[in-house]
Parts: C-alpha cells; sequence; structure tokens
C-alpha cells in the first residue's frame, strides 16, 4: 500500500519513489528487502550554464547543464551524459618582458590582469656632472644630471675662495 508513512526514497531524475511495504493495519516494514516501486522517475530540471574563459585570477568552466532536482552536472542537454568536474583551472599571468616602474620600484607585469613579478627597489650607478642616475635594471631615470663642475678648493682667503676648475 502506497502511504507517505511508508516512503523510503523519493522519485528523482532516474528512479521512482520506493516504498516499504505496509499493511492496512498501519504496520510498515523497515527491511530494505520488502519494499516496491511506485509511480515514474522525475524528468530531469535543467539549466544551460555557458563556458567561461579561465582566466590567471579566476577558474572557468565548460559549457554544462545543470540539474536542480539531483545537483548532477551533464555535457549534454538531454540529461544523459554526467560529468563529475566542469571547472577549468586558472591560467598562468602573462608577464609582460618590458619593465614597468614607479618612483622607488620596477617590475615585470601581467598583461591581463596587471599584478606584479619580479619587484624590486630601483638600483643604478651614482650620477655625474652630466648624465643623470639612471636604474641599471630597468631605465628608470632616478635623479637629473647633477649639471656643475667639480671643484677643487686650492686655498681660502678671507670672505673669498679660489676654485681650480677641471
Amino acid at each position: 500500500m502506497v502511504t507517505p508513512e511508508a516512503l523510503k526514497s523519493a522519485a528523482d531524475c532516474v528512479n521512482p519513489a520506493a516504498y516499504y511495504k505496509s499493511c492496512v493495519c498501519g504496520k510498515i516494514s523497515t527491511n530494505d528487502s520488502e519494499t516496491f516501486t511506485s509511480g515514474n522517475a522525475l524528468a530531469r530540471d535543467l539549466t544551460h550554464h555557458a563556458a567561461t574563459a579561465a582566466t590567471c585570477t579566476q577558474t572557468g568552466n565548460r559549457e554544462y547543464w545543470g540539474c536542480s532536482r539531483c545537483n548532477k552536472n551533464f555535457s549534454d542537454s538531454s540529461g544523459a551524459t554526467e560529468i563529475d568536474d566542469v571547472t577549468i583551472d586558472r591560467v598562468p599571468h602573462d608577464w609582460s618582458a618590458d619593465w614597468s616602474n614607479d618612483g622607488n620600484n620596477h617590475w615585470h607585469g601581467c598583461t591581463v590582469c596587471g599584478a606584479k613579478n619580479d619587484l624590486a627597489a630601483h638600483t643604478g650607478n651614482a650620477g655625474v656632472c652630466n648624465a643623470p642616475q639612471t636604474c641599471t635594471q630597468c631605465g628608470y631615470q632616478m635623479t637629473d644630471a647633477l649639471n656643475q663642475m667639480l671643484r677643487n678648493p686650492i686655498y681660502a682667503q678671507a670672505d673669498l675662495e679660489l676654485y681650480e676648475f677641471f
């Protein structure tokens, strides 16, 4: 006899509802071998999910159809071919070969998301009279040229200093 109290498992996308055998007196079996099915399996309730490409910042997914009744995913619109994993792993960053820089550091930037790789402080030459101080790694100009002559004082007299220029 089909009664709600005797329900062993509800119908799903594949199987009809299963019931324990029961008596008109109200007694219900709990023995798994004393069961029967009734009705039909439910139709799948599929929702289409378009493919999304993976990037260096987020995973993607392949095209699939998900069933809201059984929470399974399928590679086809009829729900015949179940798939376990729809996720596409993130792809590596696409590091630029060119240096990016600011007033303090230089780095290789990702052309997709802007992440920084090989981040380091500028290092450079000392800068001389007519040449600016530049970073030896990325070429960033850290200071202007000094634009002055080096002087060597040869003597001082009262408020006057004389210099030898070279």
